[in-house]
């Protein structure tokens, strides 16, 4: 049936034209309407058991632009290759998926919802911090900035926000919410730490030389 191959590649156009608004598109669906017309199919190639064991638990998804198969675990996607490939694969070309194979049959990964609420929300932090202003996004560098006790000129801390801002104006600043985090993880560490922050570059130096790039390096 090429007309589904044709609507995926439809909804595949139109979730490129929808990611700048945010938006997941149909795709997601679309995928799941397509394993059930050949979860439908495989009634007839399948014994009733083995399609409640083995096939219906399967999620279908979409990954790099292709059509995929999401398996709960490493042990049920070879099981499920070794034993139903060939019936997968004439059920999927009769939706319309005429190129599926083995490789698209991938283990779904599986994230405690604990653990997912913790990356949403460290996300969520990482793209406000991106999203502030090269003023505020300064301010923020610099209440959160360890001065080295040696050196609190306050000229040093007008050049270091002159630096900053001509690094944002240039783009050189891909990621603010990075710069804090190599900031607040050197924080942590020895050399930083070392008499009471005496080895800590100043917040100038720290700007002018980029050094959350070498840090992260």
């Amino acid at each position: 049936m090429p007309y589904a191959r044709e609507v995926f590649e439809i909804q595949k156009e139109n979730q490129e034209s929808r990611q700048e608004c945010g938006s997941s598109g149909h795709r997601p669906a679309f995928a799941a309407d397509v394993w059930g017309k050949a979860l439908e199919s495989l009634k007839s190639t399948v014994s009733k058991s083995d399609l409640g064991l083995w096939l219906e638990p399967i999620k279908a998804g979409v990954r790099d632009d292709r059509f995929v198969l999401f398996c709960p675990d490493p042990y049920f996607a070879a099981y499920v290759a070794r034993h139903f490939l060939g019936a997968i694969q004439a059920a999927m070309q009769h939706a319309g998926i005429a190129d599926f194979s083995t490789q698209d049959l991938v283990v779904e990964e599986r994230i405690p919802p604990a653990a997912a609420q913790r990356r949403q929300a460290s996300e969520a932090a990482a793209q406000f911090l991106d999203s502030l202003p090269p003023e505020e996004q300064f301010r923020r560098l610099e209440a959160e900035y360890p001065h080295n006790p040696v050196w609190p000129d306050k000229r040093r801390t007008l050049a270091a926000r002159k630096a900053f801002l001509k690094l944002a104006e240039s783009g050189e600043i891909s990621s603010f919410s990075g710069v804090l985090g190599v900031v607040r993880m050197m924080k942590q560490s020895k050399g930083w730490r070392i008499n009471g922050g005496e080895f800590i570059p100043g917040l100038w130096r720290f700007i002018n030389e980029k050094q959350w790039v070498q840090d992260v390096a």
